[in-house]
């Protein structure tokens, strides 16, 4: 990714897909993701697994931290609120985009298969004192998409 769009990104405060180039040949699949092009410096990664079908997780932002979110096995419907309350689904596929949450943005995941993993890339250390909720409720008409 070239280094003005990671500027874009970085400014934007809004959550924005980046590309991720599989290469897949009859050993598998290899999904590199290249620190230096991401908005950020992570500086602490995990994993959510094992999350029932259908089940929603997220529902909270970061004041100062960034975020990177991967699909690492199956489906996952993200919605994301930004700083002026707009609502946009993503779709989230091992393989295909990656999903930057900058600060002051929320984001809800939705866990639409049986093995759906997500891998995470934070540009902070976990600090409770980062989070924030919003006083509005998710519509259910939000996972409609557009």
């Amino acid at each position: 990714m070239p280094s003005d769009k990671i500027t874009q990104i970085n400014e934007s405060r809004t959550p924005a897909t980046i590309a991720l180039a599989s290469v897949v040949d009859n050993r598998g699949r290899l999904l590199p993701v290249d620190f230096s092009g991401l908005p950020f410096a992570p500086r602490r990664v995990f994993f959510v697994s094992d999350v029932p079908v259908g089940h929603i997780r997220g529902g909270h932002g970061h004041h100062t931290g960034h975020q990177l979110l991967i699909a690492a096995q199956g489906e996952i419907n993200v919605v994301t609120r930004d700083s002026s309350g707009a609502e946009t689904l993503h779709l989230l596929r091992l393989g295909s985009v990656a999903l930057h949450i900058p600060p002051g943005c929320i984001a809800w995941q939705k866990y639409l298969s049986k093995s759906a993993s997500l891998l995470v890339l934070a540009s902070n250390h976990y600090d409770p004192a980062d989070y924030f909720y919003s006083d509005l409720a998710l519509p259910d008409s939000a996972w409609d998409g557009p």
